[in-house]
């Protein structure tokens, strides 16, 4: 879509809106004339009726009781009485009587002084006296004010009942500037979704000629498919060169990606694990030192755990490395047992029991203990998390082999199987999101299958070991 076209149209669109705004200008004003002294009619037909009413009641009464001839002296001042009761709370409302004896009398509150109304009451009074029925007429006074005026006939058929009001200029410019008001805006409405609709249609248009480039380089690479000129045409250049380099960058997103998280979980771990270990290390042997020799057993198990923890710490900075793992023989047996033992008194104090079994008779694999003994950990102390209280833990050795962990929770949601092993995902209150990425890295480096098979009420993690070596 070209910007410069799309402003001429737009300009275009405005002055003919403008010009329509003008041709419907006088229309609307004179419509709104008409508005305002159509409501004025309205009521002041409602108010002829009532003084009509009244009068002649009253007025038939008073005759019968009197039985002579009532002066018009007597019909004005009387007839007055009525029609200002009549009228009420009516603000600048007037009425008043055309009788066939004397012309106007009663015209209360104000009396009629304008010759030009007394003319127009005249008037309307004898055609409602030939038509007996409603009239109105509107009489225009110097100024821009305006008089409605209806009548009706006296029940007795003796005269007119009739209604004013006088509608000022000010009333009138109000109304008409309220319509021209409304007017420019459906003006304006009309030329913006005329524009709207114009500029929708462009986008459409150049936008599938877009797509349709676009999938002709999908399906050839190396065409050159006819481009919309404009903003259009330069967006769809820009895809085209980005096209040919997303299968490159994808690769290399995936793979950085992964790094960084590796790079992420080995600085962390040397940050917050070493230094801390190293003062560990340092502390036991000074508490032997200075205790005797009392405790050399239990000093010796702890420099032997914080041995392994500063070795899981080298062996996380290593993962995701390409160098090679150190291939020692190993029984799969003294892994999974000292993982076991590293965690036993953990799951005994949170009411969890681990249960140990081997069924395999070749339990020989390859690889460094350290960073299979911390596999194991990782995924046992996983299964205490989520076992339930008086629950069981299952670690079994079996052909393969296979070490393989079971436990008696939720299950894993179906949702989380194939992110269980991402850096940092977890779906744990306080959850690093570490422990299941480590061991996939570890046993991704031995060469071993992992994998995770869960269910509502059971959940299982097998890590399949490459079998014994020969040569």
């Amino acid at each position: 879509m070209n910007l410069a076209r799309a402003f001429t149209a737009m300009v275009s669109l405005a002055v003919v809106a403008v010009l329509f705004a003008v041709v419907a200008l006088g229309t609307t004003l004179r419509s709104a004339d008409a508005s305002v002294v159509g409501r004025a009619h309205g009521l002041l037909g409602i108010v002829a009726r009532r003084i009509s009413a009244a009068y002649s009641a009253q007025i038939t009464t008073l005759r019968s009781d009197l039985a002579v001839p009532l002066p018009l002296a007597t019909l004005d001042g009387y007839g007055r009485r009525v029609v200002s009761a009549t009228i009420g709370d009516n603000e600048g409302v007037d009425g008043g009587l055309f009788l066939d004896a004397g012309g106007i009398v009663a015209d209360a509150p104000q009396r009629v002084a304008n010759a030009r109304e007394r003319t127009a009451i005249a008037a309307l009074a004898r055609s409602v006296e030939r038509g007996g029925a409603l009239r109105f007429a509107t009489v225009a006074l110097p100024g821009g004010d305006l008089v409605a005026i209806d009548a009706v006939p006296l029940t007795d058929r003796s005269g007119v009942a009739w209604a004013r009001e006088r509608i000022s200029a000010s009333v009138l410019h109000g109304a008409q500037a309220l319509t021209a008001l409304i007017a420019a805006a459906v003006a304006c409405s009309l030329a913006l979704v005329g524009i709207g609709a114009w500029i929708v249609w462009i986008i459409r248009r150049d936008a599938k000629r877009v797509l349709v480039a676009i999938g002709a380089l999908e399906a050839d690479p190396a065409a050159h498919p006819q481009l919309p000129r404009g903003d259009f045409g330069a967006i769809a250049r820009a895809v085209t060169t980005m096209s040919e380099r997303r299968a490159a960058a994808e690769a290399l997103a995936q793979r950085s990606e992964r790094l960084a998280a590796i790079g992420r979980l080995a600085a962390n771990a040397a940050h917050e694990i070493r230094n801390p270990l190293n003062a560990l290390r340092l502390q036991v042997d000074l508490l032997r030192r200075r205790l005797g020799n009392g405790l050399d057993e239990p000093a010796a198990k702890l420099r032997a755990e914080i041995e392994r923890l500063d070795a899981v710490v080298n062996g996380m900075l290593a993962v995701g490395s390409d160098g090679p793992v150190a291939a020692n023989r190993l029984d799969l047996r003294d892994v999974a047992e000292r993982a076991i033992d590293a965690l036993e008194a953990d799951a005994l104090v949170r009411a969890r029991t681990i249960r140990f079994a081997c069924t395999a008779t070749d339990t020989i694999v390859y690889g460094d203990e350290g960073r299979l003994v911390q596999l194991a950990i990782n995924i046992l102390a996983n299964a205490i998390d989520a076992a339930p209280p008086q629950s069981m833990i299952e670690v079994k050795v079996s052909p393969g082999p296979m070490l393989s962990i079971a436990d008696t929770g939720g299950g894993i949601a179906e949702r989380d199987t194939s992110q269980v092993f991402e850096p940092f995902y977890t779906t744990k209150p306080a959850g690093t999101g570490l422990g299941l990425a480590i061991a996939h890295e570890i046993a991704h480096a031995h060469g071993a299958a992992i994998a995770v098979h869960s269910a509502p009420g059971r959940t299982e993690f097998r890590i399949g070991f490459p079998g014994e070596r020969h040569g």
